[in-house]
């Protein structure tokens, strides 16, 4: 059943027509959870989360709770200005902002912002959440890397209205240079693990050529 499961899995990532690949997806979920096989589980609902998104039905996605209340838990932790757990809740939402509206996150941190919004906007530009150009505070000799935070980077896309999903999440590191006549940036990117072997194979692949695009806004993140 397990073999099965991953079978039906793969297939419902290939086709292009989504009632097949919402039949397969369910399939897969079944038979995974008949064998108890949790990380297969786990990426099963991941793809039938795309899949409902893609069909604008994301009230059904099977992540679409597990979503809201981890972007619950982030609104709380920027409320109660605790770095510490505000970064923990924002690494473990980036494997379910495909699961929420941008409407979802705008309401939650206008919430967690709408007593103090001048202290909540200042606490985001020093966890590294607030895009905006940034300088170095002075020249110093030789050359400075700073990286950018992989939980902060794709939710700084999020908030401003663009969800990436696993296949779109190619940069690894991305770092943001100084000590030059003008500032840089550096990434690494790289196919997501759940990229199929044919994706692998493309000359120009999508996903690594709109990564190199995403790329350019670790530029705008006060390190």
């Amino acid at each position: 059943k397990r073999g099965e499961a991953k079978m039906l899995h793969k297939l419902s990532t290939m086709t292009a027509v989504a009632p097949e690949a919402l039949n397969s997806a369910q399939v897969a979920l079944q038979l995974a959870q008949q064998v108890n096989d949790a990380t297969l589980e786990a990426a099963i609902k991941s793809t039938l989360t795309d899949i409902y998104v893609a069909r604008g039905k994301i009230e059904k996605a099977p992540l679409r709770k597990t979503a809201m209340k981890a972007l619950g838990d982030l609104a709380k932790a920027l409320e109660n200005r605790d770095a510490e757990l505000f970064r923990d809740a924002a690494k473990y939402l980036d494997s379910f902002y495909n699961a929420l509206k941008q409407e979802d996150v705008e309401l939650a941190l206008s919430r967690a912002m709408g007593k103090d919004p001048a202290g909540a906007m200042e606490f985001l530009k020093e966890h590294g959440t607030m895009l905006a150009d940034a300088k170095p505070s002075s020249l110093t000799k030789g050359h400075t890397v700073k990286p950018v935070p992989p939980e902060m980077f794709y939710y700084g896309f999020r908030i401003g209205g663009l969800a990436y999903g696993p296949r779109y999440r190619v940069n690894k590191p991305a770092y943001k240079t100084f000590n030059f006549d003008q500032t840089a940036v550096l990434s690494v990117v790289e196919l997501a693990d759940v990229s199929d072997a044919w994706e692998r194979d493309l000359a120009y692949n999508p996903s690594l050529m709109d990564g190199l695009l995403q790329s350019t806004s670790a530029m705008g993140y006060d390190l």
